[in-house]
């Protein structure tokens, strides 16, 4: 996910969970309401993206307080991204 290089760019199961992927935070994307992610979306896409990877990478490596880990991880990056994109 994070090193294309390991990954066998010829995999079509690969390629097809990517663009899945790609297309389930496209249509994420277009639903927020917040100017600057309708001004340009690609670049709400990347910061999407880069949130909840973020997230996922700190809570997995146990680098969240511990009151954050008592939520939800689901209820908690929602809330963090409903801030950014929602205000």
């Amino acid at each position: 996910m994070f090193n294309k290089s390991l990954l066998d760019g010829s995999d079509a199961g690969l390629a097809a969970a990517e663009a899945a992927a790609g297309a389930e935070l496209s249509r994420g994307v277009a639903t927020l309401r917040d100017p600057g992610a309708r001004a340009d979306p690609a670049g709400a896409q990347l910061a999407a993206w880069s949130l909840v990877h973020g997230f996922s990478t700190l809570w997995l490596n146990d680098a969240v307080n511990a009151e954050v880990r008592q939520s939800d991880p689901m209820d908690t990056v929602t809330r963090i991204a409903t801030m950014l994109f929602e205000g």
